[in-house]
């Protein structure tokens, strides 16, 4: 379920853009002549004047002028993760589940929620997805039921 959501799809997307950009950025950053194969498109466009070429790559240096986008079928890559999300991490989690006394859970698209404790998260590497120990995740199985997973054997009643 984490893996196979609209948002993950578009996270997905957006580090595919940004790899774009990450790869676009030197080659613009070079002084002289852009060496791209731009001068003849298979729809007989005539190639770039020196003029285009500057515009090209000063757009290239400010990414905000412009924006990617990556189609859908490329970002199902993203189901590639459910290789890492294995039965053997999670079968070292306490399971718990969680019924509603009053009101009811949401259930969605996007329903699995992860959160960890904020001062586990390190600036560069992250807050460590699934094996930081103070994950939690919940995902709401029906309007009265939820699952609750967390690295306590029992997690604590609240």
């Amino acid at each position: 379920m984490f893996a196979r959501t609209p948002s993950m799809r578009r996270m997905f997307g957006e580090m595919q853009s940004r790899g774009l950009q990450i790869h676009i950025m030197p080659t613009a950053k070079v002084t002289g002549p852009l060496n791209l194969s731009l001068e003849r498109s298979g729809e007989g466009r005539p190639a770039l004047d020196e003029t285009g070429l500057e515009k090209l790559r000063n757009a290239l240096l400010d990414p905000s002028q412009f924006e990617i986008e990556v189609s859908r079928e490329s970002t199902l890559r993203c189901l590639g993760v459910m290789d890492r999300l294995n039965t053997a991490l999670f079968s070292r989690w306490g399971w718990t589940l969680v019924y509603s006394a009053h009101g009811y859970f949401i259930t969605s698209d996007n329903a699995l929620t992860r959160a960890v404790d904020p001062t586990s998260v390190l600036p560069f590497y992250g807050d460590g997805g699934f094996a930081n120990r103070t994950a939690e995740v919940t995902f709401p199985l029906s309007p009265k039921i939820m699952l609750l997973m967390t690295w306590a054997e029992k997690p604590a009643p609240s």
